[in-house]
């Protein structure tokens, strides 16, 4: 049998391909992704921190992982363990708070101690019912799984073997259990329910569910048991004990549990990168809106889901209402910022000698523009056109205001009009801007004059 020494130390692993002909690695500090392509049976590790490291697979020939092989892989996020390994040694994977999911082959029959402590990025995990045993601390402080299902197969499970699981809400355990050691499931502060199928309450120690709010998490017990597990020691506590029918009824609540959960996951992803407190604030509500709900045993599991998504379809509006409401607001608030920036354009179009009625024609131009609301039919882009729109033609009438301005006209007796500049010159073309000056009254083409 060939044992291999590796991914110890590491710190900045990029990719390894590992065949039969290479030594043991100790230490390797430029990769990332390890593929071990190797007729070696064991996998095991003197050192620990392989920190770069972000993806492995092993191949097939490999028996066993041996303990701390990967302890504190802080970027494993992923790891392929194949079904020919039978055993996880202690401590394999703590502290890879990279690792969200994995996988326990179906060969393997014990969960050694401290073997996933500390993978506080571990949302789920398959526990095959080839595991007959939970070591000490075996998922200490995977903070982020928020259901297990202990499959029938265990018989017992240590001390610590989830204390401090924060996120963990909803537990199953069999009756193949015969012995919880103590603080196992210590400070499991999210709990909301706990399913148990003995007959009678299993002996626990004092610690076993200490820094649990019993006073909200429901104790479900085998129909007729309930008078049982009341004043059984440690049992007792729960203020809430509730009894199932039968199997199905006990499916229907995990699956209900499991269906929260996958909802508030749901609620959680909603949320963007910027966005406001209050939206935040409907996310965080809705959340627990959907924790607060308890299985109704009265409606099918399909109605009680319906409770579910229609707490999730409302927080859907609500957040798309909000983010419509806050971008309308930004949007009125640039709108404004710009109007009244354009009219500080406006009023730098003035040149000192410019007459009140050229400045007259500024100061209305302003007031257009303050007259302006903002359109919520059309996009902001579009609202500030408009105002530009104003500008432009504001800097056209100033334009041709001057040109007028330096000039005099008469009406000959034909009804012509003769435009001459102030030294005389006769002008042929009349002011494009519809009105001239004469003698200082502005009159229009249309012989009007204001």
């Amino acid at each position: 049998m060939h044992t291999i020494s590796i991914f110890c130390g590491l710190q900045k692993l990029n990719t390894l391909n590992l065949r039969h002909s290479h030594p043991p690695l100790n230490p390797c500090n430029h990769f990332s992704t390890v593929l071990i392509k190797t007729n070696w049976y064991t996998i095991s590790c003197k050192y620990s921190g392989c920190s770069g490291l972000t993806s492995i697979t092993i191949p097939n020939s490999v028996r066993s992982i041996g303990k701390y092989a990967f302890k504190y892989c802080s970027g494993l996020t992923s790891i392929t363990i194949p079904n020919s390994v039978t055993s996880i040694g202690g401590g394999t994977f703590h502290g890879c708070s990279g690792l969200t999911s994995i996988d326990i082959p179906n060969l393997v029959t014990s969960i050694e101690s401290n073997a996933f402590s500390g993978c506080s990025g571990l949302t789920s995990i398959t526990i095959p019912n080839s595991v007959t045993s939970i070591g000490v601390d075996a998922f200490y402080d995977c903070s982020g799984l928020t259901s297990i299902t202990i499959p029938n197969s265990v018989t017992s499970i240590g001390d610590g073997a989830f204390e401090e699981c924060t996120g963990l809400t909803s537990i199953t355990i069999p009756n193949s259990v015969k012995s919880i050691g103590d603080w196992a499931f210590f400070g499991c502060s999210g709990l909301t329910s706990i399913f148990v199928s003995w007959s009678r309450p299993l002996s626990i120690r004092t610690y076993t569910f200490e820094n649990i709010d019993k006073t909200n998490c429901i104790l479900y017990v085998p129909k007729g048991t309930s008078t049982l597990y009341k004043p059984a020691p440690v049992w007792e506590d729960f203020q809430n004990i509730q009894e199932y029918e039968d199997e199905e009824f006990l499916a229907n609540k995990k699956a209900f549990e499991e269906y929260k959960n996958a909802k508030k996951a749901d609620a959680e992803n909603l949320a963007k990168k910027g966005d406001s407190q209050a939206v935040l604030t409907l996310i965080t509500n809705a959340k627990s809106a959907i924790d607060a709900l308890t299985y109704d045993e009265s409606l099918s599991l399909d109605d009680n889901k319906k409770a579910v998504d229609a707490i999730i379809t409302k927080l859907e509006s609500d957040v798309k209402a909000q983010r419509e409401a806050e971008e309308l607001w930004a949007n009125k608030l640039a709108f404004n910022t710009y109007r009244n920036s354009r009219k500080s354009d406006a009023d730098a179009l003035a040149k000192p000698d410019d007459s009140q009625e050229i400045l007259a024609i500024i100061t209305r131009a302003k007031e257009e523009i303050e007259g302006l609301e903002y359109d919520q039919s059309k996009s902001l882009s579009d609202n500030m056109a408009a105002v530009d729109a104003i500008i432009r033609q504001l800097k056209t009438d100033l334009e041709n205001a001057r040109i007028a301005a330096g000039m005099n006209g008469i009406i000959t007796s034909d009804g012509n009009l003769q435009i001459h500049t102030l030294d005389g010159r006769k002008v042929d073309s009349i002011v494009k801007s519809g009105f001239y000056i004469i003698n200082g009254v502005k009159k229009y083409v249309n012989g009007n004059s204001k």
